[in-house]
């Protein structure tokens, strides 16, 4: 059988010059992360969907966060993919008022199709859109998802990128957090602010 299905969702970032995948650790088999495969959506210039080749993977303790360094030999095809840099398109959750509007990216179960014969993997971006509700504890926030009849589940969502929409504009949203958890009603959620996203970074990148 084909070895290969779809858990969770995960995003692109650049900092200080190298990549990495994003995703919530929760989502990472913890006794083999060896096993994981980052999936990348293909751009226009590449003519197949492939694997991103993974040298190193952190988690965190205390702090629901996985990190996957992607091989500097694909550089160019991160490059051609979409990726947030965190020295430029980040904003902190502390400048964020309350009810301020959100909107998350990720490929949940309900669109997601793994064909086993054709050994395919079919995916569906999905944008869900919500608002910034408070702050739970250190590093975790809680945001209001806006009701929609796309989805039954939000299964795989989990390590999808949070960004803050100023003046609900979509093109200049700022990346702010990542979802970590959602109640079963989906009516609401919880995300890690980017700062502990990039604190967690910054120390592992430490650990070579």
């Amino acid at each position: 059988m084909w070895p290969y299905g779809v858990s969770a969702t995960c995003f692109i970032v650049t900092y200080l010059g190298v990549f990495y995948a994003v995703t919530a650790k929760h989502c990472v088999h913890s006794e083999n992360p060896n096993s994981v495969r980052i999936y990348s959506q293909s751009h226009p210039t590449i003519k197949t969907h492939s694997f991103l080749p993974i040298n190193r993977y952190y988690a965190g303790d205390d702090v629901d966060i996985a990190v996957f360094r992607i091989d500097e030999s694909h550089r160019n095809e991160c490059e051609l993919i979409e990726y947030v840099d965190l020295a430029e398109s980040t904003i902190s959750v502390q400048e964020l008022s309350e009810s301020a509007r959100l909107f998350y990216s990720g490929y949940p179960y309900d669109l997601n199709v793994i064909d086993y014969e054709k050994k395919s993997i079919k995916t569906q971006r999905f944008i869900g859109y919500g608002c910034y509700s408070c702050k739970l504890q250190e590093g975790r926030h809680k945001l209001f998802f806006d009701p929609d009849d796309c989805l039954t589940t939000n299964n795989n969502l989990s390590g999808s990128p949070v960004f803050y929409r100023p003046n609900g504009k979509t093109s200049s949203s700022k990346l702010c957090g990542m979802l970590i958890e959602s109640n079963k009603y989906r009516t609401h959620g919880v995300f890690v602010a980017i700062d502990t996203v990039i604190k967690f970074i910054d120390t592992a990148r430490q650990l070579v």
